[in-house]
């Protein structure tokens, strides 16, 4: 059998330069003049775009002409064999990773794998040189980037959404009485899963304290509603919660703790 020549890369590099399906044609060209002291010329240089589009574009055609094929151990990791095996070039590595979901090289050891056929291929190259892929603008970030902040800055901003005005608390001790509620709870309280307050506190200052228990949270594990005297009573049912979660656990027969919260004073 005659031996043949191995091909080198400058020759594998100029048959790929030919073909559409080439992983370079999926590169975005810009220039940037440069000047030097004696001559002004263009620099072509590629940026890789930031998807396959092409391939994005005709996935489904792709999976619907593709055959369940198993996959070899000897080509585990070396999905360019694979390419070759299928299609006589190297070059369409990148699509069978892609249309088998699988992200890396790393990756490709798995039982199975789908394969377009030669067809569908065919179609997509004759698809990307009627569109000029090479031409193609392709937006680099599907989501627009925000302008960077400074590391340092000697000037101190207020959001514009944040004023002076809701930035101050809702109430100002100077016209508050601080309470303290203490409470031991009985088969009644429990099963009514609330107790009532001795005064309508302002919502954002109660501070439920269960002895030998850790802090819970307003709003999630209890909250105020409507009692006897306005919104004075202070539940922690989760039918009654929006969190859905409360404290029915916690809260038992003969459970000690203290409710400390301010009274707004009518002035």
């Amino acid at each position: 059998m005659p031996l043949t020549r191995a091909i080198t890369i400058d020759q594998e590099a100029s048959i790929l330069s030919r073909v559409y399906s080439d992983m370079d044609n999926y590169r975005r060209f810009y220039s940037m003049p440069e000047v030097s002291d004696t001559t002004r010329e263009t620099i072509m240089i590629q940026f890789v775009a930031p998807k396959l589009f092409l391939f994005e574009d005709y996935r489904f055609t792709l999976l619907k002409e593709s055959e369940i094929k198993p996959l070899s151990v000897d080509r585990y990791y070396r999905p360019d064999y694979v390419s070759y095996d299928e299609y006589g070039t190297i070059n369409l590595w990148a699509m069978l990773l892609f249309i088998n979901d699988i992200p890396t090289i790393e990756d490709f050891n798995v039982a199975n794998i789908r394969v377009p056929s030669k067809g569908v291929i065919l179609r997509l190259t004759d698809a990307a040189t009627e569109r000029k892929t090479l031409l193609e603008v392709v937006k680099l970030y599907d989501i627009p980037l925000l302008d960077t902040p400074p590391l340092f800055s000697k000037k101190k901003s207020i959001p514009n959404s944040v004023t002076i005005e809701n930035s101050l608390p809702s109430f100002t001790p100077s016209d508050m009485y601080f309470m303290r509620d203490s409470y031991t709870l009985d088969i009644v309280d429990v099963r009514n899963r609330y107790i009532d307050l001795s005064e309508e506190p302002v919502p954002e200052s109660v501070v439920l304290n269960i002895t030998g228990e850790p802090n819970y949270l307003k709003g999630k594990h209890y909250d105020i509603i409507k009692g006897k005297k306005g919104n004075n009573r202070l539940t922690w049912d989760p039918r009654r919660i929006s969190s859905g979660i409360g404290l029915v656990d916690v809260m038992v027969e003969g459970a000690q703790f203290e409710v400390t919260y301010a009274k707004r004073v009518r002035i």
